[in-house]
């Protein structure tokens, strides 16, 4: 079995006037959160300001992708809606054929 890639460090002498304490401390109460509207609420904010600083240092999406609030957030989205490793891709495949019949559908002309 292959070891999980731990490497990824942030460097947090440089965090920018973007993100505070409170943002650190949101991302871990994220991981008992068990309403995805609210969960999705503050995500879509504080993914925003992390953007704003890989801006500033000139980091393209890897860096907010890879960063430690996004993923505590990302992972207990997929907690919620039952994803991550027991994650059937069936499960997967359904929705995403769901959602294409759907476009197609609700597509305006």
């Amino acid at each position: 079995m292959t070891k999980p890639n731990y490497n990824f460090k942030y460097n947090y002498e440089n965090v920018s006037e973007h993100l505070d304490g409170h943002d650190f401390s949101n991302a871990i109460c994220s991981q008992d959160a068990p309403n995805i509207v609210a969960l999705a609420r503050d995500f879509a904010e504080v993914v925003q300001r992390i953007g704003m600083e890989a801006h500033e240092k000139e980091k393209g999406t890897d860096y907010v992708a890879r960063h430690p609030i996004v993923r505590l957030y990302v992972t207990q989205f997929e907690h919620l809606v039952g994803g991550g490793v027991g994650m059937l891709i069936s499960e997967y495949y359904n929705a995403y054929d769901f959602c294409k019949e759907k476009e197609r559908e609700l597509k305006p002309d």
